[in-house]
């Protein structure tokens, strides 16, 4: 096999071709984590209690947040929102290192959404708003 030399790397001229196989994710044949019923589960119980959950704190935090300090009135109302969604897919969280966040000093999360609970995760374990 030639390569091609310069001061700082060396390059391949002529690769050789990959042998293994590559199967597309949703390939046929290919083992699922999980089936039918977890699937069911999410379709009939699960996504049903959350957009339940979301519709009814979403109803009453609007006229709610008429009353008294709105910020803290509609964050409670999240939190309560993040906690049954955590509740109900029985979806443990260990939070370490809350002991080391400065209170005293504004801080700014900014979550890449890894997956659809970065953020109810944050309303429940955050010790603050």
């Amino acid at each position: 096999m030639e390569f091609f030399k310069t001061s700082s790397t060396e390059l391949e001229t002529d690769p050789e071709p990959a042998t293994e196989k590559i199967e597309p994710i949703g390939a046929p044949g290919r083992l699922r984590k999980y089936g039918w019923l977890s699937r069911l589960r999410s379709y009939f119980i699960f996504d049903p209690l959350i957009w339940l959950y979301t519709v009814v704190f979403g109803l009453v935090s609007i006229p709610a947040s008429f009353f008294g300090d709105p910020e803290r009135i509609l964050h409670g109302f999240a939190r309560w929102w993040s906690w049954l969604i955590m509740k109900t897919i029985f979806s443990p969280v260990k939070v370490t290192g809350l002991e080391k966040i400065d209170t005293a000093v504004a801080h700014v999360y900014a979550v890449n959404h890894g997956s659809a609970l970065d953020i109810p995760v944050l309303y429940v374990h955050l010790p603050f708003q």
